[in-house]
């Protein structure tokens, strides 16, 4: 039996397909929030998930302690939705003394593992190594269980300094517990090669979120998205990602200036959903009113133009065919659709405001038929020797049992 682990949302979004995947093979899953912060409930592909009889959905409580202890701490969590900071501060600070308890219990890890003939755990990479990690990895070999890291996106950048934080010193040190590390493309692979992680620890496996059998079920089974409407106004959204990345700021407000106030622009952001709080932006100046809560899928399928910087959800834009605009005056960092036919990229503000000046909406929407996304979704979504049809079920095969 296999336990998965998300502590974000961006990780229930990476993870859902594989995790439905084998639900659908009559295998029980697990799959574990480790964050108590995290309110995923309401969350649309969580909701789609628990209809499936095999796959068991909670936090670490839910499993691992009795059922009378279980039900009082839920309805902790309910009342900490409650308005009011002061109740929420309370209640967290008791949720939190329980679970410093339970975390501090490692035979509670141990009976969860043996009772449930757990084999597999499989965390996002990079996790964030808490106390959960630490219990498992320290009855990993008693108990003979594999841990296995599943890359939580896909990494998009070619200069990457960001990664000497991620893979040196003590990081590798607790790198080392895991038995395989799966990442999406060929840029990860030499990235963590390159940083001390043995290469035969590193499987190559590309991202069964982009999948065409996921993408199908997400559309058709999970959001009621619809294509933008028929009118004469632009939609326009913008991926954003936060202000660890580089993105000039001044260049990025004027260029977000520009859309709001062009009156055939139906304009929106989206904030980096590694934030439940949709406050993973590029600049902390930008107005809430047009940072929207709609999900990306559905932002997606809603828009005309769609801007995105350096987060890997264009892959999904791309496999919709969707106009992809990539600005790249607004940093100096090197994304790997460079060069792509994927995408459109703008080498100035001039160059990408002259195009919305030049052309209507359907001369915009014209713009696709130049667009290629075959380079781009071979190389960094899908496995070249992986039959399409079947990806999610081969990545599972040859992957991850």
């Amino acid at each position: 039996m296999k336990c998965f682990f998300f502590r974000r949302i961006n990780d229930i979004d990476q993870l859902a397909p594989i995790v439905y995947e084998y639900s659908q093979h009559n295998e029980k899953v697990f799959y574990i929030c480790t964050d108590i912060n995290l309110e995923f409930y309401s969350n649309k592909i969580i909701r789609f998930l628990k209809k499936e009889k095999n796959i068991k959905i909670g936090y670490l409580h839910n499993f691992f302690v009795s059922k009378k202890l279980s039900i009082f701490i839920d309805l902790l969590f309910i009342i900490k939705n409650l308005p009011g900071n002061f109740i929420k501060k309370t209640i967290l600070k008791i949720i939190s003394k329980i679970y410093s308890k339970i975390l501090n219990k490692q035979n509670i890890f141990k009976d969860f593992l043996i009772k449930n003939k757990i084999s597999h755990l499989i965390f996002d990479f990079p996790t964030n190594y808490n106390l959960i990690y630490q219990n498992f990895t320290q009855l990993k070999q008693e108990l003979n269980i594999r841990i296995i890291g599943i890359e939580h996106g896909i990494l998009t950048f070619k200069n990457f300094d960001y990664t000497k934080n991620y893979y040196s010193g003590e990081y590798l040190k607790k790198s080392s517990n895991f038995d395989k590390i799966i990442v999406p493309n060929l840029l990860s692979y030499n990235w963590l090669n390159k940083n001390g992680i043995n290469s035969e620890k590193i499987s190559l496996a590309g991202c069964p979120r982009y999948s065409s059998k996921w993408n199908r079920i997400l559309r058709k089974e999970i959001f009621s998205s619809t294509n933008a409407d028929n009118d004469d106004l632009i939609n326009v959204v913008l991926m954003d990602h936060s202000d660890d990345y580089g993105v000039n700021e001044a260049l990025y407000l004027r260029l977000v200036d520009y859309f709001i106030n062009k009156k055939n622009i139906d304009f929106k952001i989206k904030a980096n959903t590694s934030s439940q709080n949709n406050d993973s932006l590029s600049s902390k100046k930008i107005s809430k009113k047009i940072i929207s809560k709609k999900e990306s899928v559905e932002l997606i399928d809603w828009c005309d133009i769609f801007i995105c910087i350096s987060s890997s959800i264009a892959f999904d834009a791309i496999l919709n065919n969707k106009v992809f605009f990539y600005p790249k005056y607004l940093h100096k960092n090197k994304m790997i659709w460079e060069n792509d036919r994927s995408c459109i990229t703008f080498n100035s503000e001039k160059e990408i405001i002259d195009i919305f000046e030049n052309n209507e909406k359907n001369g915009l929407l014209k713009l696709e038929e130049k667009i290629n996304k075959e380079q781009i979704l071979t190389t960094n979504v899908f496995a070249n020797n992986i039959d399409h049809k079947n990806f999610i079920l081969d990545y599972i095969k040859k992957h991850l049992n």
